[in-house]
């Protein structure tokens, strides 16, 4: 049999050769040369129609093949088949746990079925165990999204269960902050709603003996009932959505700004009484005096909730996380941006808030951590970059990543008749290729 003819392999991925018509392979020696030559890397992206029923046929033949089971899952939940996505990727999950693709595919997965609790486990137990950098990273970037899909699946099913829920007492000391309708105001200043119910929530949690709810908690509530766009919640609507989050007071105001002036109004709702607690406090002042007044009326919401602050409270109540605002308004936008599940476009509004002021800690903070839920797409990194460490390191220096130009005509396409296979008895879709053997992980 004529020897192999020279085929270079080179980490520029650029391969000479020299075959004639007649040559003849010897295909034991054509295997140890792909493999040397072989990516460090799986094939990672889409799974494309084509290969679906070599994945089926492949699995049925051995259901404990973890890189099938990922791979085949992947699929399914691309064309929407959540329900076998999830069985699939389950029992690769049980077989090998730290697999980082298996992870990343089952909790995709989850997210897809809308079951973000069972995704976050999935994400977390990594987060504990793993050791991929590169899974890693991307799980902190699938967090906040899995965050907010269960915060506004609760909603949903709180209002859902409405009825359910009507006699169920409030907890004591659970206060929910509206957002502040924005009233009569020029459209510029209609991040001020968002804002300053993010900074009253803020102020109301100094002392520790409010459970001040978040904010993102309640706005998607509002969202499900559709009362966040109207022009007024009054307290009886105050009220119900209150009882709905298991508050016993809520704190709703306006806010009606100019160019020149800013008037807020604030009141605590009794959500059993559906009633206010005592008079709304008010505050107007100069629009450069927005931060001082919206002080003034967190000490005035305490003293209606009932808390004596201590001197102590009050100094830390009275701090100013910005003064700038056009930094505020920014803030507010990418608070929009962040409820909506826009991350990038909540990142930018929260850089330009740190730009405009860059001691404003709170956006800061913000911006952080909507940059990493924008730093990593929706797909987990590929397969070639979920090794661990030490293979991470091994490999290193090592053969290019990808087949040589013109080097995959040598290789059998498992989707049409191969007379090598035919003649061995191994024909059809089911058997392995000479690409399965190189590129499946053990």
């Amino acid at each position: 049999m004529r020897s192999l003819p020279s085929i270079a392999c080179s980490p520029s991925r650029k391969v000479s050769r020299g075959v004639s018509p007649g040559t003849v392979f010897s295909f034991p020696l054509l295997l140890l040369f792909l493999a040397a030559c072989a990516p460090a890397f799986q094939p990672s992206g889409p799974v494309t129609a084509g290969e679906l029923p070599v994945l089926e046929a492949r699995v049925a033949q051995d259901p404990a093949s973890v890189s099938d089971l990922v791979r085949l899952g992947q699929g399914y939940r691309e064309m929407g088949r959540t329900v076998d996505a999830v069985a699939l990727l389950e029992r690769a999950y049980a077989l090998e746990p730290l697999r980082p693709s298996a992870v990343a595919q089952l909790g995709l997965a989850h997210e897809a079925a809308e079951r973000p609790d069972r995704a976050r486990e999935v994400y977390e137990a990594y987060r504990r165990d793993g050791d991929s950098a590169a899974l890693l990273a991307w799980i902190e970037g699938r967090l906040p999204a899995v965050r907010r899909q269960a915060l506004v699946l609760a909603a949903r099913e709180t209002v859902a269960r409405e009825g359910e829920l009507a006699g169920t007492p409030p907890l004591p000391g659970h206060v929910a902050v509206f957002p502040f309708n924005v009233a009569g105001s020029e459209a510029a200043f209609e991040p001020l709603g968002r804002a300053l119910a993010e900074f009253m929530v803020t102020d109301l949690s100094v002392t520790g003996r409010l459970t001040v709810l978040e904010r993102t908690r309640v706005q998607f509530l509002l969202d499900e009932l559709a009362l966040a766009e109207s022009d007024r919640v009054d307290p009886t609507t105050a009220a119900r959505s209150g009882r709905l989050l298991g508050a016993e007071n809520t704190v709703v105001g306006t806010v009606e700004a100019s160019q020149e002036t800013v008037a807020m109004e604030a009141a605590v709702v009794d959500v059993v009484g559906a009633a206010l607690r005592g008079d709304p406090r008010a505050e107007r002042d100069a629009l450069q005096e927005l931060f001082a007044a919206q002080k003034r009326l967190a000490l005035e919401l305490h003293d209606a909730l009932g808390i004596d602050l201590t001197p102590a409270e009050r100094d830390r109540i009275l701090e100013m996380r910005t003064r700038s605002l056009e930094a505020l308004l920014a803030y507010g936008r990418g608070l929009a941006e962040e409820d909506r599940g826009n991350f990038a476009a909540a990142a930018g509004h929260f850089r330009q808030a740190v730009s405009l002021d860059p001691g404003f800690q709170d956006a800061g903070v913000r911006a952080g951590e909507a940059e990493v839920a924008t730093d990593t797409s929706a797909e987990p990194p590929p397969e070639g970059v979920e090794v661990g460490v030490a293979e991470e390191v091994a490999l290193e220096g090592g053969p290019a990543s990808g087949l040589g130009e013109g080097l995959e005509d040598l290789i059998p396409d498992p989707m049409v008749r191969d007379a090598v296979s035919e003649a061995t008895g191994r024909e059809g879709v089911g058997r392995t290729s000479v690409l399965d053997i190189i590129l499946r992980r053990p």
